[in-house]
């Protein structure tokens, strides 16, 4: 039986407080507060937590103030219960399930970098017993490498500067390259049991036991390294002629195709120590062998016939006589100071180039074997002059 204040009709809900509107004393408001007061403080906890697990923009429910219809004296009911799930959200899943794809991965990738993080001191260790086992043929590596690197700079060094410094002083340190690539190539190959040598035309070395990845690795690095320095070595040779012999305009011509023919020559010999180490029917069985054969010379083949097709093009480039320009006439001579601005010097045999500079024939010839512009105006003369200073690639060879 109802009486007094109607307010105490209305049952209470669970998340539901109800306020009467009668209770306008400081100390019912109080009361009131103090029994608001830790749920707001947890709502506000939760909100703050789902902000920082990344949910963007927060989705504050900071509750729905209800006033039912009636009387003035009816109460206003505050609902402080849970927020209702999102769209597309899984109520029952925790709040890391529902924060979107983005924070998927990172536990997955949290879990991946704990379990590597064994996995350096093993590969350390693993490194440390190859290198200790195949420490001679690492020690010969890098030595061939050093050899190398110091060959093709000085000859690159000298074949630009044979004109501007003294001769001799240029032939001493060409022949000091010949010395040094020649006494590399007969320790290479005296001095070996395996004898190597026999891959130079195309013949298996002496290998004891089957071939395996690192006599591959041997055999081909070692064999690319005495073609590189027998490369550098004939570069060299030619660069000591003198003009008289070989003019200074044409030595880049044969520089480049030099090169072009020991690259070819390079990708030739490792076909011979590849289908063998491919060719082992004892571990894979003869079908696998047979496919692993067949892959390979489908991959060399096409590598092979584009450097056919590089070979051809050298070859025809070396065939045509280069001019630069023509003969200037003694007034332009004159306009130019007879001073050939590369040189700073007189001018000998002066040509004039397409852009109307007049520079010396040896000199010219040599800027372009570096260079395809002009020394002064930088417009277009020359066509890729590639492997014409007397460099050598460095890119091992070993497949």
């Amino acid at each position: 039986m109802a009486s007094g204040n109607p307010s105490s009709t209305v049952p209470p809900q669970d998340g539901v407080i109800e306020i009467d509107d009668s209770a306008s004393q400081p100390d019912n408001l109080s009361r009131v507060m103090q029994g608001i007061w830790p749920q707001l403080e947890q709502r506000i906890a939760l909100e703050a937590a789902a902000a920082l697990r990344g949910r963007g923009s927060a989705h504050s429910h900071e509750g729905s103030m209800v006033q039912p219809q009636g009387g003035p004296e009816q109460p206003v009911v505050l609902d402080m219960g849970p927020d209702p799930p999102l769209q597309g959200q899984n109520p029952e899943a925790p709040p890391e399930a529902n924060a979107g794809g983005t924070r998927t991965g990172v536990p997955n990738l949290r879990n991946l970098l704990k379990g590597l993080e064994g996995c350096p001191p093993f590969i350390f260790l693993l490194l440390a017993k190859v290198l200790f086992i195949h420490r001679l043929g690492f020690l010969i590596l890098i030595g061939l490498f050093g050899t190398f690197y110091h060959a093709n700079n000085s000859l690159k060094r000298l074949v630009a500067q044979r004109e501007t410094r003294n001769w001799f002083d240029s032939l001493g340190g060409l022949a000091w390259i010949v010395a040094l690539l020649s006494a590399n190539i007969f320790f290479i190959f005296v001095f070996e049991d395996q004898k190597l040598y026999r891959s130079l035309y195309l013949v298996l070395p002496v290998v004891e036991g089957p071939l395996d990845f690192w006599n591959l690795m041997w055999i081909t690095g070692i064999i690319d390294f005495v073609i590189m320095f027998g490369s550098i070595l004939l570069k060299a040779l030619i660069a000591m002629l003198p003009k008289q012999v070989l003019l200074t305009k044409k030595k880049g011509k044969y520089f480049m195709l030099i090169e072009h023919v020991s690259q070819f020559y390079r990708s030739t010999v490792p076909i011979t120590p590849w289908l063998f180490f491919l060719y082992d029917d004892q571990n894979g069985g003869p079908w696998f062998s047979t496919v692993l054969i067949l892959l390979y010379v489908l991959v060399k083949g096409n590598h092979l016939y584009y450097k056919f097709l590089e070979l051809k093009g050298a070859v025809s480039r070396f065939k045509l006589d280069v001019t630069y320009g023509s003969v200037p006439s003694q007034e332009q001579l004159l306009s130019a100071d007879n001073c050939c601005p590369i040189c700073q010097d007189k001018f000998t045999d002066p040509v004039l180039l397409t852009c109307t500079h007049i520079f010396c024939e040896d000199c010219v010839s040599l800027w372009f074997d570096r260079e395809r512009t002009c020394p002064m105006c930088r417009a277009n003369i020359v066509d890729n002059p590639e492997w014409r200073d007397g460099s050598t690639s460095g890119k091992l060879q070993v497949y």
